[in-house]
């Protein structure tokens, strides 16, 4: 499903698209307690997989496409570092003492929409992906060539 949608929209536009499957996702899982409907809850945790599936390999395809030959193995390991960071931020705002009781839960569940909301703001000013501008049938050698310059400066 994410090669297809990286070769017909990009690379980066695919990590913006997969940013409505993640707020979508928080939205019903947040809004299941109000609505009293466990089932949103089950469809907001299945968009959430589909969202964590099309982010677990784009964006590691992104960075390895957009990074100098220099950084490229340490800018690979980025997404497990925050995968790491992610799964402890999630079991330290678990705790009863926070956001883990029943009341609270909702909002623990809707904080998903933060990270994804921070990358809808700030992808648009990166640069599309070098590689991705160089596929046959685009004619985009130009914006290559300053996506290039972008990234790698002479």
């Amino acid at each position: 499903m994410v090669k297809p949608m990286g070769k017909f929209c990009g690379r980066k536009c695919t990590l913006l698209v997969n940013n409505i499957f993640a707020i979508t996702a928080a939205l019903l899982m947040a809004c299941s307690l109000q609505a009293g409907a466990f089932e949103m809850l089950i469809v907001g945790r299945f968009v959430m997989g589909v969202d964590g599936g099309i982010a677990l390999s784009a964006l590691p395809m992104y960075l390895s496409e957009i990074s100098p030959k220099e950084i490229r193995g340490s800018l690979g390991q980025v997404t497990a570092i925050f995968i790491c960071i992610g799964v402890f931020t999630g079991q330290l705002l678990g705790l009863p003492e926070l956001l883990g009781k029943e009341s609270t839960w909702p909002y623990l569940f809707g904080a998903i929409a933060i990270p994804a909301l921070v990358q809808l703001v700030s992808l648009p000013f990166l640069p599309e992906s070098p590689r991705y501008l160089l596929l046959p049938g685009l004619c985009r050698h130009l914006l290559c060539g300053c996506s290039l310059l972008v990234f790698r400066p002479p």
